[in-house]
């Protein structure tokens, strides 16, 4: 059941991204490599329990830094500068690592029905259990998606333009 119940945090927080978390360095240097939430102290006081499903923008003093120009994405979790910056914020969102015991509040403060109703499609297609009902499953599974569904919505209407920018688009006249 625990299982169930991060595996289907997992997948809401990754296909959602509702729950962000921000970290700020005062100051990066050029050809550093920091980590936004392996390494921070949300992570030490959740012993270990987040980790990064994707970033979603890096500021300097407000600004926003470019993809290529301005810092490299490692990983999922780690951002190379190419530049050093000052006042610099990453804001990313989260999921619960595989076993983890510990889940943001705001999971189930937020979404807790979502949330179950991924954790009770999980359940019920176990092959092996003498209690699996695919149609069952299949109407968690339409709850499940549908508060992800709103849980995204509502990320972009509350959220600044987090579009990343492309900086290799190019104007082009045509004659």
């Amino acid at each position: 059941m625990e299982e169930a119940v991060v595996w289907a945090a997992q997948a809401f927080c990754r296909r959602s991204l509702a729950i962000w978390r921000a970290r700020t360095f005062h100051q990066v240097f050029k050809h550093q490599t920091i980590s936004t939430i392996e390494q921070s102290s949300l992570n030490h006081r959740t012993l270990g329990a987040l980790k990064s499903a994707e970033i979603i923008s890096v500021t300097s003093k407000g600004e926003r830094l470019v993809v290529g120009r301005d810092y490299n994405a490692v990983s999922l979790d780690d951002v190379h500068f190419l530049d050093a910056f000052d006042d610099v914020t990453v804001t990313c969102a989260v999921e619960p690592r595989v076993g983890s015991s510990h889940l943001p509040a705001s999971l189930f403060n937020d979404w807790e029905d979502g949330i179950c109703a991924g954790a009770a499609k999980r359940l019920l297609l176990q092959p092996d259990k003498d209690w699996s009902d695919v149609a069952l499953a299949g109407y968690y599974e339409r709850e499940f998606v549908e508060a992800i569904r709103k849980a995204r919505r509502w990320r972009l209407e509350v959220s600044p333009d987090v579009t990343p920018e492309n900086p290799l688009s190019r104007k082009r006249s045509f004659v």
